[in-house]
């Protein structure tokens, strides 16, 4: 998915439903690198929204800006009616 941040610089919103890595770095950069020419803009964001984030992407990543990793956790609720 593509957005854009409050000061308007693109984000591309790369989500994945296992443990976010090889799956998920290459897609997103691909994504970065062609928003960027297609937009002609310096910076594009990127966003990897993943179920559990690999030890192996966070090491991976280290050493690169604008990229952001996040876990999720779903939950739910029954109501007996």
């Amino acid at each position: 998915s593509l957005a854009k941040d409050r000061n308007g610089i693109p984000v591309v919103i790369e989500l994945n439903v296992s443990k976010g890595h090889k799956t998920g770095i290459g897609p997103a950069f691909s994504s970065q690198e062609c928003i960027k020419d297609k937009l002609g803009v310096p910076r594009v964001r990127t966003i990897i929204v993943a179920r559990k984030i690999s030890h192996e992407l966070r090491v991976a990543l280290r050493a690169v800006t604008d990229v952001e990793l996040f876990e999720y956790r779903l939950s739910m609720t029954l109501t007996k009616i």
